[in-house]
């Protein structure tokens, strides 16, 4: 939608997702380079273009290892494109991957001297709640996250909704371009694809919260 309505847009692309499966049939290495060309596919689909598209090469281990060179490589891409919005993954949810890059982007933006709009845009979150707990952990655990997440919200700026239902052919394809995440592409019982439908609650409306707005306010941690 930005792009289309003629503003500049970076994608950055922190993680390279070669561990987002197990498989005997393909290595980390040969599935960072698919994630990445279908990255690049989606990106030509919904007219960003590729040289639009940055890819940081971390993988998730280097996510844990290495804080301070994320943060160093995302704040660099900050000063070098200097955006007046960024639209992140978000700290509340349970894919330790979209937490740590959310953390890492808010400590990227203080050090760039980012003045921004920074929002984040929850995946999981619908699906399992806004907890950090995985689906599978105790039930007194998710309810220990669902009551702190309740407090935050209290106390936090509103969400903005932004209707896309006028997108839905679009977004669709280019979510196809992700054949290693809606297909089982190995055919391995291990290869575990979206769920059917997956996409549907994305189609009509996208949810962001605001961590800074405008005015350089941050919302309550």
């Amino acid at each position: 939608r930005r792009r289309m309505q003629g503003a500049r847009v970076r994608v950055v692309v922190v993680s390279d997702g070669g561990n987002s499966h197990r498989s005997a049939l393909i290595s980390e290495r040969e599935l960072a380079a698919i994630r990445r060309d279908e990255s690049l596919a989606a990106a030509d689909l919904l007219g960003i273009g590729r040289g639009a598209v940055q890819f940081l090469g971390f993988d998730s281990a280097q996510l844990r290892a290495q804080p301070q060179a994320v943060v160093s490589a995302i704040t660099d891409q900050i000063r070098q494109f200097g955006p007046s919005e960024i639209l992140t993954t978000s700290i509340v949810e349970w894919s330790d991957e979209h937490r740590i890059v959310a953390d890492l982007v808010r400590l990227a933006t203080e050090e760039s001297g980012f003045t921004g709009v920074l929002r984040e845009f929850p995946v999981w979150h619908w699906d399992n709640g806004p907890s950090s707990a995985k689906p599978w952990a105790s039930p007194l655990r998710h309810v220990a996250d669902l009551i702190r997440f309740r407090r935050l919200a209290a106390a936090s700026r509103p969400g903005v909704s932004v209707p896309v239902a006028e997108l839905r052919s679009l977004k669709e394809a280019a979510f196809a371009c992700y054949r290693s995440q809606t297909t089982s592409l190995t055919g391995e019982e291990t290869w575990r694809p979206f769920p059917d439908r997956w996409l549907e609650k994305f189609l009509d409306h996208e949810i962001f919260f605001t961590v800074r707005d405008a005015s350089g306010a941050s919302a309550a941690e």
